[in-house]
């Protein structure tokens, strides 16, 4: 005891262990260089309160032509991205930004066919910045996850500045991605500011991407490229967003009352041009079908041209009251298919037609058969009508 108070008295003090020093604290770059305009502009979504935490990222990305939102006036901020819907957010931030992707690359991946986002991947394979899953496949329709989206970001970007984004190995920011296939990313994208994780020493890789966080995420590149003066703020787009069906007024933004003016080249909120007359589109099919059984619908002319890019589909309804001699009814029963058509506009159409045990008299007796032509912007879930008519005919349903 006495030895250890001289040692103190004399400032010797014990020996301490070293220890590995904490990691550097990230934080996200500023946007403003490439969200800074010259007009105040709003991106027309009515669910982007001006609360919310990525409005003015919505915004700029809106202002730089990277999205048009989900739907007429609305974004879903709170939404999941799919990776089917980054390859266009990415490709579309390297080509608005000046940048040029391969203008028909070659087929990357089996399972996007139907996908209407297969060219935007198709590209982005092309290049690099996409390479698929380990079985050959995409997989368009899977969440994206913020580790996937760190790799996305800093590929797209280094492919953009056809740079790399820093020379020697970034620090390791967060603790709970170690060991993670996209660590180097997102530790690069720490380090230049795309990301600032999610508090702490945490990134949150598995986490999934909301549509409004995207904004952000994407602003952040954005802001990159204009400060090494690869690109300049463009142009401004039309006040109320670039979705026709928003029509700017002098009372503000409305919904376009027209849908079927809508089309891929068509920018203005326009009356439609008057349909083909009832009776134009005409369709074969048998006079009966079996209860629980299918009536099989197939046109005989097809459906009308749609505008350049959108995709046509046929909708059939089959719809009575119900009721036959034994049981007069009404029950009110309604079937329907909808079935995209050929090149050349024919379509062949399975209808269900309901009925057991006890709804058995619904099955039975006469029945409308009608069926809609139109035309959907690829990806919209919503399949607003674009042009089109219908024919009715009536068909009997025997048990």
């Amino acid at each position: 005891m006495a030895l250890l108070a001289i040692s103190l008295a004399c400032g010797t003090q014990p020996a301490m262990a070293e220890s590995d020093p904490p990691p550097p604290t990230p934080s996200s770059r500023s946007i403003a260089p490439a969200c800074t305009f010259e007009e105040d502009f709003e991106d027309g979504f009515a669910d982007v309160p001006p609360s919310t935490p990525h409005e003015t990222a919505i915004d700029c990305v809106v202002y730089w032509q990277l999205t048009t939102g989900l739907r007429p006036g609305v974004y879903n901020p709170s939404g999941s991205l799919t990776r089917e819907q980054m390859a266009s957010f990415v490709g579309r931030f390297i080509l608005k930004s000046g940048g040029t992707l391969p203008a028909s690359p070659p087929d990357a991946f089996t399972d996007d066919e139907t996908s209407a986002h297969e060219g935007a991947i198709n590209k982005l394979a092309a290049v690099g910045i996409v390479t698929g899953r380990a079985d050959g496949t995409y997989a368009p329709r899977a969440v994206v996850t913020r580790a996937q989206m760190a790799t996305f970001l800093v590929r797209g970007l280094e492919y953009r500045i056809d740079a790399p984004l820093i020379e020697a190995a970034a620090p390791n920011y967060f603790t709970d991605d170690d060991g993670d296939v996209h660590e180097a990313n997102i530790n690069k994208a720490a380090a230049i500011g795309i990301t600032g994780g999610t508090g702490g020493t945490s990134y949150g890789p598995s986490q999934p991407v909301r549509r409004d966080q995207m904004a952000s995420f994407l602003a952040r590149p954005l802001a990159e490229v204009v400060d090494r003066g690869l690109s300049e703020i463009p142009s401004p787009p039309p006040k109320c967003g670039l979705d026709p069906a928003i029509e700017q007024t002098d009372a503000g933004c409305k919904p376009c009352p027209y849908d079927a003016s809508i089309s891929a080249s068509n920018s203005a909120c326009q009356a439609p041009a008057p349909l083909p007359p009832a009776g134009a589109l005409t369709m074969t099919a048998p006079t009966n079908a079996r209860q629980n059984g299918t009536i099989k619908v197939e046109s005989v002319s097809p459906c009308p041209a749609a505008p350049g890019g959108y995709v046509r589909y046929a909708s059939v309804i089959l719809e009575s009251d119900g009721g036959n001699q034994s049981a007069p009814g009404p029950y009110p029963w309604q079937s329907t298919g909808f079935v995209e058509t050929a090149a050349d506009g024919s379509w062949t159409s399975n209808v269900h037609v309901p009925g057991s045990n006890l709804n058995f008299a619904m099955a039975t007796g006469p029945a409308t058969l009608t069926a809609l032509c139109g035309a959907y912007p690829p990806g919209d879930v919503f399949k607003r009508v674009i042009t089109g008519t219908y024919v009715a005919r009536k068909v009997n349903v025997v048990a």
